[in-house]
């Protein structure tokens, strides 16, 4: 695509990249590219404004429509459209628990980034909003990221990334905790609550707050070396299921009479037991009832 030489006539394509899909009104136009003070003869150099931008993009590309204007392009050809959507995709990918293809696509979008923002707009009234907006979605999707790579096992790398984006961004506390559960996960106790100490100390001496509740459960957690850390951002279905298969079964109650009680003995547990006599007696085999005090057939107590 080629780039207009006039700061008005990019100021006008960013206005018309901002509202992609959406018809800009003349008015709009007029008012935000002069900040509200606009020339007497504001419509005629709107009007050629336009036509040098038909020039050098194309007379089907910024189409009249209406009272405006309206840039009609493949979405694709948008880098800010061509982000948010794959960061949505990274988004939609770590729910579904695949933070391979999470961190590919929300890396793909981070790599759309060439420098700061909307550079060449950046002083204009009406282009703050779109880059604030911008700004905050680039900071999501190196959070994703983050997560994507610690949910892979990438921990050294994922907290090698979150030292540099916690020192852009002291305040993100979902920066901070991903950080330090990475160092954690790194066999970085120590750096791990020195990260927390670090994150309270911008948080209550700039803005005069202490850390949200995730922060200081993450704490609390590492202090106690708590197990289940090691299974945070573990997102993937099949690795849940292996959790929940390899805890130990629930121990077998003993009644009165010496012999196992299935209450509370997960399903499949409950029918060999009802099994094992059977197989007993088909091969000419008596099970005796243990002795009161001795083992049970399920491990000893």
């Amino acid at each position: 695509m080629v780039v207009p030489g006039s700061p008005k006539q990019r100021a006008l394509l960013v206005n018309l990249i901002v509202h992609h899909g959406q018809v800009v009104s003349r008015d709009r136009l007029i008012e935000d590219l002069w900040a509200g003070s606009p020339p007497s003869t504001g419509l005629g150099v709107l009007q050629n404004y336009v036509s040098q931008l038909r020039k050098a993009l194309g007379t089907n590309i910024v189409v009249t429509r209406g009272p405006g204007y309206l840039l009609d392009t493949d979405p694709r050809n948008v880098d800010s459209v061509r982000f948010e959507r794959l960061v949505e995709q990274g988004r939609t990918a770590l729910r579904a628990g695949d933070p391979w293809h999470a961190g590919e696509a929300v890396s793909e979008a981070l790599g759309l980034w060439r420098g700061p923002v909307l550079a060449d707009v950046a002083a204009e009234v009406f282009a703050q909003a779109e880059i604030s907006r911008l700004e905050e979605l680039r900071a999501v999707a190196v959070e994703l990221r983050l997560e994507a790579q610690i949910a892979s096992g990438g921990h050294r790398e994922a907290a090698a990334a979150a030292e540099a984006a916690v020192a852009e961004h002291p305040f993100r506390e979902r920066l901070c905790w991903l950080l330090m559960l990475a160092l954690y996960r790194s066999g970085r106790q120590a750096d791990a609550l020195r990260a927390y100490q670090r994150a309270r100390t911008a948080l209550r001496d700039e803005l005069g707050l202490e850390p949200g509740t995730d922060l200081r459960d993450l704490e609390a957690a590492i202090l106690g070396q708590r197990r289940d850390l090691d299974d945070l951002l573990a997102t993937t279905g099949p690795r849940r299921r292996t959790a929940r298969r390899a805890r130990p079964a629930a121990a077998p109650a003993r009644t009165g009479r010496g012999v196992v009680s299935h209450r509370g003995l997960p399903r499949r547990h409950r029918r060999d037991r009802r099994r094992a006599p059977a197989r007993g007696r088909r091969a000419g085999y008596r099970e005796d009832p243990p002795p009161r005090g001795s083992p049970t057939a399920c491990g000893s107590t």
